[in-house]
């Protein structure tokens, strides 16, 4: 049965999502997983009915200004350095010492920050179509700059506008695969959150502001594995670059899916996260 339930941490009450969590369940190592710029810890659900999966203790999170968590005035509590610290505040009030954690996008910058600064709380580590963020000051600079402009349209256009014009981003041509009920299924849940929520937490932790982590990930011990589309080139050549500089770390590409993995190939995700981490 899923379950979802509130918990505050650190003046913030998150939201999140939890199945075969019970005192019952077999004491094995839970996956944690985070959602992408825009998604909430409901597009994991799938995994639920995942045969492979289904006696595992999950826990799918909604970010700072997304889904049911709470929507923090100031822009610098949605930072990096803050939201690695509720992770582990929360990890820590679920009575949870150990987990995989598993994160996309957005949410596999998150885990990434999380499992550099945490890395005696992870067991394994799945980024999908993640980055360790931009390499360069100017890069980071001019991004910095088009993340504002978003940020700043979010809220003047609205959410409609806002969805409207994010559906039509080339990164997510691939969906056009996808089945229409499962297409407007994530629609729904873009048209469902909050136009401060999301435009604060591109400014907080978008990747403009992000540090960069590329110097840094040769030295995660924590075993890890990159996933990217066989159709998303871009996340693919950076997993292929990161895994050249992480020893733990596998990369596995994806045949028939572009960004979103998880919507566009869900057997195939399932089948390779589920083969990674089951212990």
């Amino acid at each position: 049965m899923i379950e979802s339930k509130r918990i505050t941490v650190r003046g913030v009450s998150y939201h999140l999502w939890n199945w075969a969590c019970s005192n019952s369940a077999p004491k094995r190592t839970p996956i944690v997983f985070l959602h992408g710029f825009a998604g909430t810890g409901e597009d994991f659900l799938f995994l639920h009915s995942a045969e492979r999966l289904m006696q595992r203790c999950c826990i799918a999170i909604d970010a700072l200004g997304h889904g049911g968590t709470d929507v923090p005035k100031d822009p610098r509590r949605y930072g990096i350095e803050q939201v690695i610290l509720d992770l582990d505040a929360l990890f820590t009030a679920l009575q949870i010492p150990q987990i995989h954690l598993v994160g996309y996008s957005m949410g596999g910058r998150m885990a990434l920050a999380y499992a550099l600064n945490f890395p005696q709380r992870i067991k394994k580590l799945v980024l999908e179509s993640a980055s360790p963020g931009l390499k360069t000051a100017v890069e980071r600079a001019q991004r910095k700059r088009q993340d504002e402009e978003l940020a700043k349209r979010i809220v003047e256009k609205g959410i409609h506008a806002f969805v409207d014009n994010w559906e039509t981003n080339p990164l997510f041509a691939s969906q056009r695969q996808v089945s229409i009920e499962r297409l407007d299924h994530q629609r729904k849940m873009r048209l469902s959150q909050i136009p401060e929520g999301l435009s604060r937490s591109l400014l907080g932790v978008g990747t403009g502001v992000q540090p960069s982590y590329w110097d840094k990930i040769e030295n995660l011990s924590t075993s890890a594995l990159l996933l990217s589309g066989e159709i998303d080139m871009k996340f693919t050549n950076i997993a292929r670059e990161m895994k050249e500089r992480m020893q733990t770390a596998e990369h596995r590409v994806i045949a028939n899916a572009g960004h979103n993995i998880h919507l566009e190939n869900p057997d195939g995700y399932i089948k390779n996260i589920s083969e990674f981490l089951l212990d």
